[in-house]
């Protein structure tokens, strides 16, 4: 918060549900309308355990989505509608890609209509471009805003994504902080992202400046 950040992703599913719901109480209880939040689940959870910890956050006006709550996926419109918190997909979303631009022996019909019918009914859509096709090339019947998000790529990948974010222009906060993991980068300057606010205008004079001695030729052309 300190730092300018206002959107705050926050990993749950690894403990306990009930030790998940001490540690998400002390959160929304400590910083009440300081930030937005989010909670990704990863696929953690059975639905009693993620509807017990829906229950905990329903109703916090501050509380973006809980995302992919559920081992069993296809119950997140049930989830949503028993608990009033809203769910968004990510691996769902990226599984839906995989079933329509992939060899169609890989996947059944009734597979491709289960992962349709669950991405069109939640009401956020976590996208990463580096793993997932485009949410707009689908033909999905939805008007979910979609959350544009990282998964470790370089400087370059990442202000590509953010460019994308400003493109999509909804409102929502692009989940970019992966790239603040990386101890080196084929940038010569990192991106200035340190102020929870990407400046475009920076960052486009940041990646002209590539860092040669970092990349391996691989096929030339």
């Amino acid at each position: 918060l300190q730092q300018g950040y206002r959107t705050v992703k926050v990993k749950v599913g690894s403990a306990d549900v009930g030790e998940e719901i001490r540690k998400i109480k002390t959160l929304l209880c400590d910083f009440t309308g300081c930030c937005r939040w989010r909670f990704d689940a990863n696929r953690a959870w059975d639905y009693d355990a993620a509807l017990r910890f829906c229950d905990v956050i329903a109703g916090d006006d501050g509380v973006d989505y809980v995302e992919e709550p559920l081992l069993e996926y296809q119950r997140m419109p049930e989830l949503q509608e028993a608990s009033g918190v809203s769910c968004a997909v990510d691996e769902t979303l990226q599984e839906l890609s995989r079933c329509l631009f992939s060899n169609r022996t890989a996947y059944t019909m009734e597979q491709e209509v289960l992962l349709r019918r669950t991405v069109e009914n939640v009401h956020a859509l976590v996208w990463k471009p580096s793993l997932c096709m485009n949410p707009k090339c689908m033909n999905l019947d939805t008007a979910a805003p979609v959350v544009l998000s990282a998964a470790y790529e370089s400087g370059v990948g990442t202000a590509a994504i953010l460019q994308y974010a400003i493109r999509n222009a909804n409102g929502c906060a692009a989940g970019v902080d992966t790239y603040s993991r990386l101890e080196q980068d084929v940038l010569q300057r990192r991106l200035p992202l340190s102020e929870g606010v990407a400046d475009m205008n920076k960052i486009r004079k940041t990646i002209v400046g590539i860092n040669m001695n970092m990349l391996e030729e691989v096929w030339h052309v």
